[in-house]
């Protein structure tokens, strides 16, 4: 049983590296990816798994601070702000997918901001 929101926070955050990082391949594999322009193409795949690592490691500060025993939400100012710079990369990503007609992968990272805001500030 998940002891704490935090935690429940940390696996959603898990899970959608994984999703993530599992659907890159499907999309660079379309013939348009590959035929942008050699430097284009690098940009995006590395960005994409940094994406993917940015859900990890979200996933593992979410984490730890299941371990900090925060029965209120963050109380440390410092936390408070990686809390709001999370939740404001998930939502800003999800808006971002929406408008590009990435409406699955947009539901699944609002829920993960959602998911977040909840375990940090309320």
């Amino acid at each position: 049983m998940l002891s704490n929101r935090f935690e429940i926070a940390a696996i959603s955050l898990a899970l959608t590296s994984v999703a993530h990082t599992a659907i890159g391949p499907k999309w660079m594999a379309n013939p348009k990816f590959k035929s942008l322009p050699t430097v284009a193409r690098a940009y995006s795949v590395s960005g994409w798994y940094q994406g993917s690592l940015f859900f990890l490691l979200s996933s593992l500060i979410n984490y730890r601070w299941s371990r900090m025993n925060l029965t209120n939400g963050l109380t440390d100012p410092v936390d408070k702000g990686i809390a709001g710079i999370l939740i404001f990369l998930l939502w800003g990503s999800s808006v971002w997918y929406y408008r590009h007609g990435v409406k699955d992968t947009s539901f699944a990272v609002a829920a993960g901001g959602a998911v977040q805001a909840w375990a940090a500030f309320f």
